[in-house]
């Protein structure tokens, strides 16, 4: 009789990647960019920021010493990773919600080992550009990609034959952030709704502190976040055929205390004429186009938003300086 020959792990398939998308037709980046330029107070919609540039300017902010949101969050998962993998338990079905927290994602997916990972974000191209990401990292990692609004209902599709016991929501800090507090509350309503009956929450939450520190965060001296918030102009141009000059918009970026968050602007430095999609937009100088947002919580007023969301709080993990937190929900 031939002996049954043990096979390594590196010679398993590796397991294909399938995206599906659940966008209505008005949502997309040109309708996005359309609206949100021709509002009063002229919006360049942030969340199509993460394609592949996106993506390698992102990680550059996050290696910046002034922007240390991602790594404290990366930090506390790092020192609690025990506690949050028996938190979740095994064979979990995680899912990301946003393209803007991989390390926190990387992280979760190296502690955990899920049965399934499912990436979640809006733009087709940076669920694309994450997912084969972790491929390189995670080859035979069950995963999917989700092209749907975050803050609109979805139902998930069943994934057959695959041994999950449990949906975990991972919700990053950036992701959290960069959303006001009326989008949060759908998102945190529709990770309620993903997660299901028994099912968890991880969220990462910037922790409002000194003006000082928030401004020095979003004006780092290397200018990571000036050439990351400029690059969703970029994107515009290389993808609706547009015609901004960058050199005459300069980076703007605040901390506002009575908002509780973090405005970044790209203001407009002499009048000026652009266009995009077949459209023209007019600017004065001095006018300011909203960019991206970095709302700051208190660990009280988020866990009261998720609370009334859904979820029940059970586990809160901070780092030393008390700049992040990291907690952990149940679906009430």
């Amino acid at each position: 009789m031939t002996a049954l020959r043990q096979v390594r792990p590196e010679e398993l398939p590796v397991a294909p990647l399938r995206c599906y998308s659940f966008l209505d037709a008005d949502c997309g980046f040109r309708q996005d960019v359309r609206a949100g330029l021709s509002m009063r107070h002229k919006l360049a919609p942030p969340r199509w920021s993460f394609d592949a540039r996106g993506l390698r300017l992102y990680a550059a902010l996050t290696e910046s010493p002034e922007f240390y949101a991602a790594r404290a969050e990366l930090a506390i998962l790092q020192a609690h990773a025990a506690e949050a993998c028996e938190y979740v338990g095994p064979d979990a079905q995680l899912i990301g919600m946003g393209a803007g927290g991989l390390l926190a994602i990387h992280q979760l997916i190296q502690q955990l080992r899920p049965a399934l990972y499912l990436q979640m974000d809006v733009d087709a191209v940076a669920v694309d550009v994450v997912t084969t990401a972790l491929a390189e990292v995670f080859p035979r990692l069950n995963m999917a990609g989700l092209v749907a609004d975050a803050t609109r209902t979805l139902v998930l599709p069943g994934f057959v034959g695959l041994p999950v016991r449990r949906k975990a929501v991972l919700l990053p800090g950036w992701t959290v952030g960069s959303m006001t507090e009326d989008e949060l509350f759908a998102t945190l309503q529709q990770a309620r709704r993903m997660a299901g009956t028994g099912g968890v929450l991880i969220a990462g939450v910037g922790l409002k502190k000194l003006r000082k520190v928030l401004d020095a965060s979003c004006n780092d001296a290397a200018g990571a976040m000036a050439a990351f918030n400029a690059h969703v102009l970029e994107r515009i141009n290389s993808d609706l055929d547009g015609d901004f000059r960058l050199e005459r918009f300069r980076h703007l970026a605040f901390y506002d205390e009575v908002k509780g968050r973090v405005e970044m602007f790209m203001e407009s430095q002499v009048a000026q004429v652009a266009h995009a999609g077949g459209q023209r937009y007019d600017f004065e100088a001095g006018e300011a186009v909203l960019t991206g947002i970095m709302c700051k919580y208190s660990n009280e007023e988020f866990l009261s938003l998720a609370s009334e969301a859904g979820f029940t709080p059970q586990k809160q993990w901070s780092d030393e300086a008390r700049l992040f937190s990291v907690h952990g929900m149940t679906v009430t």
